[in-house]
């Protein structure tokens, strides 16, 4: 099918050098020392390959003329695969746009290009399950593509879901797409999933009332992982006060982090304490139970033995410190 205009190319080709005489022309053409052929050989592959192909070139050196032509085929079949693959796609030159410089204008244009490929589903998502609605959000957060215009349709197709289906949302659903809608709220993105005012901030507000209610009805029945990756912004930031209250009580119950079940969770559950502690109200942390305080200071003491453990008297904490003293002193006769 012909390719449309947001999903062409990502910059215009230069004009060709004089005596070329049907050499392949422009950065995205060139690759491998401005070789046509490896140009051709990626048309000719399938879809699979190419994004077998593209995540090969993750963990390797950057190289801005092959990604731009990667990005280039896989934005030209994006309406011939399904919607996870396309979010494959985004994902994958996502990652790879931020390996390259900060201010370069490879990262700009593989951004660019991420951003094409999401929006390029806006309406193959109308009939989409909601795992696929929580999937965007997710790649949109992980990514740092989108916009807030997207975001709103976004709830507005998760709140059709649960018109058409009020079971759709469990409470295990709930807490990923709230997780999903925290990380997007602080990522570099900063949009608001709930919502900026007009027509829309209703949908938005009426998204997060079902999800704060599924979560608080379910709240006994969680697993103690799931529980454990709810996005600290969400619970700091977006939750309601009664809502922020049961979650932590619930999660200070369960003893997160401490337990062998969720000790790979203590990073997460760190980071909430010290979230608590710098976007709440000491009149918070004073209203929980009294359980709840205990397992947040063991979580602040754990934090600081990390950031600063000499606060804590620490005796070994100098000891690598003379290590390289000496050494460089060693090195260095004149110190």
């Amino acid at each position: 099918p012909p390719v449309p205009p947001a999903l062409r190319p990502l910059a215009a080709s230069a004009p060709p050098s004089a005596g070329s005489s049907g050499a392949c022309v422009g950065r995205h053409d060139r690759l491998d020392g401005g070789s046509c052929r490896d140009f051709g050989e990626l048309k000719m592959r399938d879809t699979e390959a190419l994004l077998q192909e593209a995540e090969r070139l993750i963990i390797e050196a950057p190289n801005e003329d092959r990604w731009s032509s990667l990005a280039s085929q896989l934005c030209a079949r994006a309406y011939e695969v399904d919607p996870p693959d396309v979010l494959r796609m985004v994902r994958i030159i996502g990652a790879a746009g931020a390996r390259c410089g900060e201010k370069t204008r490879g990262r700009k244009e593989l951004l660019r290009t991420a951003d094409h490929l999401i929006q390029s589903l806006t309406a193959r998502l109308q009939d989409a399950p909601l795992d696929v609605i929580i999937e965007v959000v997710e790649t949109m957060g992980d990514t740092g593509v989108g916009s807030q215009v997207y975001l709103d349709m976004i709830m507005a197709l998760a709140l059709a879901c649960h018109h058409r289906d009020c079971q759709a949302v469990s409470s295990v659903v709930a807490l990923r797409l709230a997780t999903a809608l925290g990380r997007v709220a602080s990522s570099s993105l900063r949009l608001r999933p709930r919502g900026v005012g007009g027509p829309g901030a209703s949908t938005n507000a009426r998204v997060m009332e079902v999800l704060q209610q599924r979560i608080i009805a379910g709240l006994k029945d969680c697993r103690e992982e799931d529980l454990a990756r709810l996005d600290s912004y969400y619970i700091t930031r977006l939750s309601g006060e009664s809502e922020r209250h049961a979650v932590v009580s619930r999660m200070a119950e369960l003893d997160v982090g401490f337990r062998e079940r969720t000790k790979q969770y203590l990073p997460l559950m760190v980071r909430l304490q010290e979230s608590v502690q710098r976007e709440l109200p000491d009149c918070f942390r004073w209203s929980l139970p009294r359980g709840a305080r205990d397992w947040l200071e063991r979580l602040k003491l754990l934090r600081l033995r990390e950031s600063a453990p000499w606060s804590l008297g620490d005796p070994d904490i100098f000891a690598s410190a003379r290590a390289k003293l000496r050494s460089s002193r060693a090195d260095d006769p004149a110190v």
